[in-house]
């Protein structure tokens, strides 16, 4: 098969590589210079949390095992059953 053949039929068949549109106006508004991450924590652990699946299913994982652990308020080995502070844990924004 040659070339011209072979590119006509991926054109017919819409497997032809389209250029992106918006590269040229991402270039352009970035002067063609990279645009990095800022290299602080939060910013770091924010993209790291929401473009990385396993990331994510870790974070999530640990969270919910924490909030399942459950909580006991005791006055030495007593347990405590009516507190002001077991309301506001069982509901922190009433």
């Amino acid at each position: 098969m040659t070339t011209g053949l072979r590119s006509q039929l991926r054109q017919w068949l819409g497997l032809e590589a389209k250029a992106s549109q918006t590269a040229k106006l991402i270039a352009w508004a970035t002067g063609g210079q990279p645009v990095w991450t800022p290299r602080d924590y939060a910013s770091l652990a924010r993209e790291g949390f929401t473009k990385n699946p396993i990331v994510y299913r870790s974070v999530r994982m640990i969270a919910e095992a924490a909030a399942s652990v459950p909580l006991y308020l005791l006055d030495g080995a007593k347990e405590i059953d009516d507190h002001p502070l077991l309301t506001l844990l069982k509901r922190p924004n009433p």
